[in-house]
């Protein structure tokens, strides 16, 4: 990490409610795997929607504008959560992931695509994704050892959630603080 600057990313944080059965699920396919993955805390459960990397400190004023001015030019979407399975979708496994809907996964692409605007727009520079984007929620990640003994854990699941916010994310690298932290977040309509 460049000296001063901040590892962050922008996200939709989901709440202790939609965390509660989410953490269900993990505890009924936590001990079906052998090798080595690593399940992550419930307050590391959110949707990514740009990863900004090292930023410098003097940004922060600018991307949390950028996340308002998108913000507010959205009405708070309906998140639904429909499935637990592997990811990443179409290829080799490397994580277990909730997915979100299709049509969640079209409305959040167009939100992050007006967040990517506004950043580039403010100067902020970051590795903008062209994919698809698929709206998850990342679980556990593994290793490709692991890979070759996978239990199946495929689950239709309908829960949903009214997202209040984009928030902006810091991601500590330090073992001694919180994974990540909520710096700020930018309420919808």
């Amino acid at each position: 990490m460049k000296k001063g600057a901040q590892r962050l990313f922008i996200a939709i944080n989901l709440p202790n409610d939609i965390k509660k059965k989410i953490a269900e699920e993990v505890e009924k396919i936590r001990y079906e795997f052998s090798g080595d993955i690593r399940f992550s805390n419930p307050e590391d459960w959110y949707i990514t929607l740009v990863f900004l990397g090292d930023q410098s400190r003097e940004l922060i004023a600018d991307i949390i504008d950028a996340a308002e001015n998108t913000a507010n030019n959205f009405p708070a979407p309906t998140v639904h959560l429909e499935s637990l399975t592997y990811g990443p979708l179409g290829r080799t496994p490397r994580m277990v992931w909730i997915n979100g809907s299709a049509s969640v996964s079209k409305t959040l692409s167009e939100i992050k695509n007006s967040l990517e605007d506004n950043l580039a727009n403010a100067g902020v520079k970051f590795k903008q994704e062209f994919r698809g984007f698929k709206a998850h929620v990342t679980l556990a990640k593994f290793n490709a050892a692991t890979r070759q003994d996978l239990p199946v854990i495929e689950k239709k699941i309908d829960w949903k959630f009214t997202a209040a916010s984009v928030d902006l994310m810091e991601s500590h690298l330090s073992k001694n603080e919180a994974p990540y932290e909520k710096l700020a977040g930018a309420d919808f309509l």
